[in-house]
């Protein structure tokens, strides 16, 4: 499901003129695949988008081994943080949780402000 809301941010971005490339960790054991550390290098910018929490998370994963590689880039980490999630319908938690399309495309936005400052 976190694809389906990473690709619908990716095309509200891509409605304000913002070119942006999704890809899917189908695994998150073992190393970071190459494709997500050459991106970060080549865009300068990464967001990651992922249901779980932030301690231990898979972004926290992208971003150290961004960091070993020696690959500085803008980076927002759109998870759970390390709060508690009550039950409810998925759609409706994620919008409260800000893992979201909603989410992507303002992390998006402030990534290309950051960048333009």
């Amino acid at each position: 499901i976190m694809v389906n809301e990473a690709l619908a941010g990716a095309e509200l971005l891509e409605r304000h003129a913002v070119s942006c490339q999704v890809i899917k960790a189908n695994r998150l054991d073992g190393p970071v695949p190459d494709l997500i550390l050459q991106s970060a290098a080549r865009t300068g910018q990464l967001i990651v988008l992922e249901d779980g929490i932030e301690h231990g998370g898979y972004g926290q994963k992208v971003a150290a081994a961004l960091q070993n590689a020696g690959i500085t880039v803008c980076t927002i980490l759109l998870n759970l943080k390390d709060s508690f999630v009550p039950e409810g319908q998925v759609k409706e938690l994620y919008n409260d949780c800000r893992i979201d399309a909603q989410a992507v495309f303002d992390a998006g936005m402030e990534l290309i402000h950051e960048r333009k400052t």
